[in-house]
């Protein structure tokens, strides 16, 4: 299958942000339990972060140019990226980064285009027009590992050409929903078209191949603006620290299964019996 996994081991490579939500009421976000609080950054804390990121002369690149660097390293250079399509990536997290001079790409859920609380179509057009690249985050959000392969192929294919079809551009870019892919998922994908697939496992990407596997960093919503500059400054003892806990939920997950991983979540973040198919958990 050629050069098909990164491994994030040959030292300092571009660090791929992962985001969720931006809210203006984090507390209230919170109480909501619209997703884990780790995914739901408060908008003031997002701000920061990206006058962080402008005032050291940060460059933000597409996931296209990240590829294209073929693993060169460039120091000023960082990839943002938002997964789920939340409206107020549109209505806070858009103007924000327009305000800074920066780009990014957006994965979304076309199952959820048009819903309470995510963008809608027109939405999407705007932001794809003004340099914003939306990309697939499938077409319903199920965890690809535990579906069947006919399945699975739909999910890669039919979210990939309804995208294509209302922004008309071209969708490359994966991102795993719950984080979750297997062999069989990464050979799909770029059966599909797929150029690359962004995961949620911590490090940064090094290695690219006919598909690129993209490790990337949560920005969570507790990390203050010295937490993020380390994420950036690729601080040794902060990845190592997240590595190591994202090592440990997959284990639990490997132990105790995915369904039993996933009623412990909703118990710890106050889910209920409803499965909400947010983050990559």
């Amino acid at each position: 299958m050629g050069e098909l996994f990164s491994n994030g081991s040959r030292g300092p490579g571009v660090p791929v942000l992962m985001y969720h939500e931006i809210s203006k009421t984090e507390e209230g976000k919170k109480k909501e339990r619209i997703t884990n609080p780790d995914y739901c950054l408060p908008v003031q804390l997002f701000r920061e972060q990206m006058n962080y990121l402008a005032s050291n002369r940060y460059q933000s690149l597409s996931l296209q140019e990240l590829i294209e660097l073929k693993g060169r390293q460039n120091y000023r250079s960082v990839v943002i990226t938002f997964d789920d399509g939340w409206l107020n990536n549109y209505t806070d997290a858009f103007q924000i980064l327009k305000e800074h001079g920066l780009s990014a790409t957006i994965f979304v859920v076309t199952g959820f285009i048009g819903r309470p609380g995510y963008m809608n179509w027109n939405q999407l057009k705007e932001m794809s027009n003004a340099g914003i690249s939306i990309q697939s985050h499938t077409a319903s959000h199920m965890p690809l590992t535990l579906l069947p392969v006919e399945k699975i192929r739909h999910e890669l294919s039919a979210s990939k050409m309804s995208l294509e079809d209302h922004l008309e551009r071209k969708v490359e870019f994966l991102s795993l929903p719950h984080g979750m892919g297997n062999r069989m998922v990464y050979a799909l994908a770029r059966e599909i078209g797929y150029r690359a697939v962004c995961t949620s496992e911590p490090g940064y990407s090094h290695i690219f191949g006919s598909l690129s596997v993209l490790r990337r960093m949560n920005v969570a919503g507790r990390y203050g603006l010295d937490d993020f500059r380390k994420i950036i400054e690729q601080d040794r003892m902060m990845i190592t620290s997240l590595m190591i806990s994202k090592a440990m939920k997959n284990l639990v997950k490997k132990v105790f299964g995915y369904r039993s991983y996933r009623a412990m979540y909703r118990l710890r973040y106050g889910f209920g019996s409803k499965i909400k198919q947010s983050g990559p958990q």
